[in-house]
Formats: structure tokens, sequence, C-alpha cells
């Protein structure tokens, strides 16, 4: 370090030359600055300064630095290609083809006859990129235009062409993102400022389109796109705080007007009616319309499917109409796209025991018995609805109703399995999950005697119930015994 302080301004040189072409290129600018104050004369100083400074991106500085090259060394070829570069890629193609034309004068070489070459391109391809939008070959166009800013990064042209086509392309944050790029080089250009304020438009962010256009029109008085524009948007910005004013006072009948002549300005612009749909919603949902709040929420998320609050307000309005279902799928989506939020992850939990609780079967009232039914009051109803509902007694019926008396039959096992289970009954009374396996294997039931024993059903229809009913020698078998063609199942709670 110590001997830095003792190097002449060539040995800076040597050392920035070193720290390019290892490509520490802020350390190369150092250097070079070093060597130009020890000797503020060499034009070779400030263009290989130039050269570091363009490949930091910093054109503007780079530009300066082979000015004062040329001047100092009017005959410096490199120090007018390097600017031409930088011309380039600001965009300034006139300037760009005067320095390139005579660096190659004093210096002919072929990446300087490639850069002029490429020049001779561009007005051709801008050309064709106007033609490929008109015909909305968005895909191509945008291709052309990328080719363009290949060869000058930024040509402004090029930069508006392919803002145009990332609108049609309904990529409004890259369109923004460009525009302000733009902005930075020439913060007063029409074309910029339009393209900027198209974007936040079709984004829906009304509000930040306002300095914009009246920007534009500051500048350019007669700007008839931006005029039209600033009047559209203003109209919409008064209608929508005009429904919210109405919702405020709760005056819904005015606020849904408003909203509505809101809407029919552009219909188009989804991203900003989503919001106007979703205020629409909060209105309905504050009358008790709850159908058509979940219309307009329906619309609105059409419109914007990340539209978070639009998602929790329709799961709200699900959960009041005991749509638990829905409720559970919105709160889900809501969260998904608020993952930190909460309160939504806790609503969300609320809305899935709710569901539980809405889709948990009445086992009371399969069995028909009152909830303050002791043991013995559900063995008794169980053994007279298991003989109601068993299929044997449904086989000729038809298949509806052999269905129904097999689902009730089902049913019925299953809330028997609960209710006469002391321990799981009191779980269900409590509104927990049971837990383990529930329900009875009718099959096992009959064939082990069950309440007494029964060992098979007589002959329905031929003779009633032989052998002595319940408890006693069991019921002879309508085929020889047992439960005929019986067809064992388990039901499992969890």
């Amino acid at each position: 370090n110590n001997r830095l302080h003792f190097m002449s301004a060539e040995e800076y040189k040597e050392a920035g030359n070193k720290k390019f072409a290892s490509r520490d290129f802020d350390g190369a600018e150092a250097m070079y600055t070093k060597a130009i104050e020890l000797d503020p004369s060499n034009a070779t100083y400030y263009c290989n300064r130039a050269a570091s400074r363009l490949s930091l991106g910093f054109v503007n500085q780079a530009l300066g630095d082979c000015n004062l090259a040329v001047e100092k060394d009017p005959n410096y070829s490199k120090a007018y290609y390097r600017r031409g570069v930088a011309h380039l890629a600001l965009g300034n193609i006139l300037e760009a083809k005067r320095d390139l034309e005579k660096a190659q004068q004093l210096e002919p070489s072929k990446v300087t006859q490639e850069k002029l070459l490429s020049l001779q391109r561009i007005d051709a391809l801008l050309e064709r990129g106007k033609e490929l939008v008109q015909q909305q070959q968005w895909d191509s166009a945008e291709s052309i235009y990328k080719s363009c800013l290949g060869i000058s990064t930024g040509l402004v042209a090029a930069k508006l062409g392919m803002g145009e086509v990332l609108i049609a392309q309904k990529k409004y944050q890259e369109a923004a993102s460009l525009a302000g790029q733009l902005l930075q080089d020439h913060s007063n250009h029409t074309g910029g400022l339009f393209l900027r304020a198209k974007a936040l438009y079709c984004m829906g962010q009304i509000a930040a389109v306002t300095p914009f256009l009246q920007n534009i029109l500051r500048l350019d008085p007669d700007n008839r796109e931006a005029f039209q524009l600033y009047k559209k948007t203003q109209a919409m910005k008064r209608l929508k705080d005009e429904g919210n004013a109405h919702f405020q006072n709760k005056e819904f009948e005015q606020a849904i007007e408003s909203y509505n002549q809101c809407l029919e300005i552009d219909p188009t612009n989804t991203a900003y009616n989503s919001l106007v749909l979703y205020n629409k919603g909060l209105v309905k949902n504050s009358m008790g319309d709850y159908k058509g709040a979940l219309t307009d929420l329906d619309a609105a998320i059409e419109a914007n499917e990340d539209y978070s609050k639009a998602y929790k307000l329709r799961a709200q309005i699900n959960t009041t109409l005991e749509n638990f279902q829905e409720a559970v799928r919105d709160y889900h989506e809501a969260s998904s796209r608020d993952p930190e939020n909460r309160e939504l992850k806790q609503q969300l939990k609320n809305a899935q025991n709710r569901l539980k609780e809405a889709e948990k079967k009445d086992y009371y009232a399969i069995m028909d018995v009152p909830k303050t039914a002791d043991k013995r009051d559900i063995d008794r109803q169980y053994k007279k609805l298991a003989m109601k509902y068993h299929p044997d007694r449904h086989s000729t019926a038809d298949e509806a109703t052999k269905a129904e008396m097999d689902k009730k039959f089902k049913d019925l096992g299953e809330a028997y399995g609960v209710l006469s289970d002391e321990q799981k009954r009191a779980r269900y009374d409590n509104g927990m999950d049971v837990n383990g396996q529930g329900g009875v294997d009718m099959s096992d039931m009959f064939r082990s005697g069950g309440f007494g024993g029964f060992g098979g059903f007589g002959g329905f229809g031929g003779g009633g119930f032989g052998g002595g009913g319940f408890g006693g020698g069991g019921f002879g078998g309508r085929r020889g015994g047992g439960f005929g063609g019986f067809e064992d199942f388990d039901v499992h709670f969890g």
C-alpha cells in the first residue's frame, strides 16, 4: 500500500489494465483515476477509464471521459469508438453512427464495422416492429424490439414499442418498470410518461396515473391521447369515491348506483373493476343481499384471482349462509395469498371446525332416540330398527328402495357403535372426534346371537319370525339359516 503513493501515472495505468483484464472494473476505474490525477493531459487514461465505466454501466460518465479524450487527442480512434458505443447505449443513434464512422476512418477494424452494420439494421427493425404491432403479432413484435435493444439498450423508440407489446400481453408490471427505466434518462419524455401512466392504469392504480398525465399535458397541452385517459380516470375515481361516501352514510342503493356507473366506463380494466365489484359486495352484504354480494365477489375474483380480501369476504358470507365447504375453500385461498396473516389462519381453522360439525351425522336422529336415552333404550331401539332396515327384508324391492334401506342399515350400525359405547358417546356429545373405529359389523352381531342370540331370519313373508323371536332359538333361515347372501361391512370413525 505504501508503494502506491510513489507510483507514476503510467504505473497506475498498467495496474488499471491488469485489474480490467481480471474484470475488477471498480479497481480499474480507481487506478485510472489515480493516473489522471497525476497526468490530466493524457487521453489514454480517460479512454481507459471510459472502458471500465462502460463495463460498470456508468454510461454518461464514460461519455464524459470520451469527450475529454477526443478533446486532448482529436485523432484517437479508440476514444471515438468508445464514445460511439456510449451513444449507442444511450439510444443516440445519429451520434453513435458519426463516432463509429470516424473511428473506422482513423483505424479500420472488423469490430467497428460490425457495429456500423448493426446500426444500419435498426431502422428496418423498428419499422418491422410497428408492422407486427399493427397486426397484433405480439410475440414476434417482442422479438424484434429485443433485437433492437440488443443493439442499443437505450433506444427510446424500441423501449416504447416494447412497452406497447407488454401492455398488450397484459404484462403491466414489466411495462411500468420499462417506462421507469426510460424516464430515469429522459424524465420529461412524453412517450415514456404515457407508457408509465397506461401501465399503471391497466394495473388499476388510478390515483397514481394522475401526476404522469398532468405532466404530459403540461409539456404538451394538445396531447389528445393523454387528455382522454385523464378524463376517463378522473370520472372513474369520482364515481368510486361517491360510492364509498354513500356506503359510509348507509345510502346503500345510491352507493350501488355509483359503483355501477363506474363499472360502465371501462369494462376492460379488470384490475380497477375488481375493486369496485368488491365494494359492491360489501354494500350488498350490509343490506343482507347475500346472493347479490356473492355474485359481485365472484366477478371480482374472476377479474383478479389473487384478490385476498374478496376471498375473505366471500368466505364470511358463505359462513353466514352455512355454506361451510365453500367458506373453507375461500379462507384457504385468502390465506395462501396472505400467508403471514394470523387472523386468516384462525378463521380458516374455525371454518374447518364448523364444516366438520355440519358434516357430522346426527346419531340420535338416525336411531330416533332422545339425547337423554340410556343404554337400555338404545339397545332396544337398535334391535327394532335393525329388523326394519335389514337388506333381506327388502330383497324384492326396487333398486332405489334397496339402496335406501342399505344405507339406513349401515348408518344404524355406525350410530349404535358410538352411542352404545360410553366413552365414544361422551366424545361425540362434546363435539370431539370419536377416534378409532366405530360402528358395528352387523353380520357378526347377528351370527353371534347378538342380544340374547338370534341366529337367522325366519322366512319374511312366510310365517313371520320362527323360533321364538329374540332371545330364543333364533330366526329360521330364509334359505336354511343365517343371513343368506349378506355382505359384511365395517364403519370406521376417526
